[in-house]
């Protein structure tokens, strides 16, 4: 009978634990994505390109990465209002900065930013100018890094 209750108790303990485990784990991860989100929406918290290469020590490629990644998404989020423009120029030049020869952003801030359709953006003539130069930008960081002349 001893041994009977303390089985039982120990299963109780073991469930007990691993249903606050799950739910703790399930509130953190909530309060992440929600960080994570923030951050996606707000490239203006990005840090400035030197900061990031100071503190990246030796792990800028990775770093590049995963900004790569925050790129992307924020890209993804405001694709049908193509606000994403405002910061895509910044958060391209920090990436090709910490990885000079990550070819992929290059390639999306050419496609992407002297792109104007008229249909769903509202640019003004200025701001398409602005964005022309910053692809100009891009496209000139691209040919210095990767090209040979």
């Amino acid at each position: 009978m001893n041994k009977k209750v303390l089985n039982i108790v120990f299963v109780f303990v073991l469930i007990s634990s691993m249903c606050l485990f799950y739910f703790i784990n399930n509130k953190n991860y909530i309060k992440l994505w929600t960080i994570k989100q923030h951050i996606v929406s707000h490239p203006e918290l990005l840090p400035k390109k030197e900061i990031a290469k100071y503190t990246s020590f030796w792990f800028a490629n990775l770093r590049a990465d995963i900004y790569w990644l925050e790129t992307i998404q924020y890209i993804w989020w405001n694709a049908i209002s193509s606000s994403y423009k405002k910061y895509l120029y910044t958060m391209l030049d920090l990436i090709t900065e910490l990885n000079p020869y990550f070819e992929k952003p290059y390639i999306i801030g050419q496609l992407l930013l002297p792109n104007y359709n008229e249909r769903y953006e509202t640019l003004t003539q200025k701001e398409q100018s602005d964005l022309n130069s910053q692809w100009e930008k891009i496209w000139q960081k691209w040919l210095n890094n990767l090209c040979d002349i």
